[in-house]
């Protein structure tokens, strides 16, 4: 049995986590096509950190926010009107935590990709409607944007967006990035020919029968996929393929992209140089 989760937000993101530490396979589905922190300062009571504490989150909301021990109430004059004690300082056995909305969120959305897997989160999935079968239900999705249904089943194997929930979360670890290894890649072009069709075009490196893209992996349920990094194309390429081309790494950077921290990774994803590709139709 896996467990549909309509939204993703703090409700959605907890109820994951909880199913998934009861053994439940649960998978989030959210309407919005990127998740981002967004909100105000919130208090988290006593009885919301004690579930979030169960999930081992409370070192990362610490981390965060700030353990809140007084509420006080003053007039505009400075002066005390009221003032009571707060999560422990209360006698309570969990602490209230004063965080940014926004910052809760992603501590949770950060830990369900880590746990679940990146796969367990779709984007641009709104329920639009659900039936009951014999042995569960049947959801309907539509993206919002559009109104057009969703195939669940699409891939992605390109990483544009470096920074999003759903690539940050392989690209800060480093056991999740891979090489993918190459000896030529093709790119359409972008004027039809005599046939109608466009054309396709080949892109090698002459001095490295074997490259390799700079890639990030994760399991899923059908098992390890892939996918490769992508950046702004280079003269050689944007000729043909204005739109983006597969970051290739230099071969003394293949060690150091499996090793290194997430900003120098990032600082790797760079279009490769022109004069040292060929193109061949």
């Amino acid at each position: 049995m896996t467990v549909l989760i309509a939204g993703g937000g703090i409700s959605g993101l907890t109820l994951a986590l909880s199913l998934h530490q009861a053994g439940v396979a649960c998978r989030v589905f959210e309407s919005v096509a990127e998740l981002k922190p967004l909100g105000v300062g919130i208090n988290v009571l006593p009885h919301a950190v004690r579930e979030l504490a169960e999930l081992g989150l409370l070192d990362r909301l610490d981390q965060a926010g700030v353990r809140t021990k007084e509420l006080s109430f003053f007039s505009k004059h400075g002066k005390p009107i009221w003032t009571e004690p707060r999560g422990l300082e209360a006698g309570y056995k969990w602490p209230q935590v004063s965080i940014h909305r926004g910052i809760l969120h992603q501590i949770l959305l950060d830990a369900v990709i880590e746990r679940l897997g990146a796969d367990s989160l779709r984007t641009s999935h709104h329920l639009a409607d659900f039936t009951e079968t014999a042995d569960g239900v049947r959801a309907r999705f539509i993206d919002k944007a559009t109104g057009k249904p969703v195939m669940l089943e699409k891939r992605v194997t390109n990483v544009r967006n470096y920074t999003s929930p759903f690539w940050r979360s392989a690209l800060v670890n480093p056991e999740r990035r891979c090489l993918v290894p190459f000896t030529a890649f093709s790119e359409y072009g972008q004027v039809r020919g005599a046939d109608g069709k466009l054309p396709l075009h080949w892109f090698n490196v002459p001095s490295r029968p074997i490259a390799s893209f700079a890639g990030v992996w994760r399991p899923s349920e059908k098992g390890d996929v892939f996918a490769f990094l992508t950046c702004e194309p280079n003269p050689l390429v944007a000729a043909i393929h204005p739109k983006a081309m597969p970051v290739i790494l230099n071969e003394d950077d293949e060690s150091r992209w499996l090793t290194c921290s997430f900003d120098e990774a990032i600082a790797l994803a760079q279009p490769y140089p022109s004069q040292l590709m060929a193109v061949t139709d």
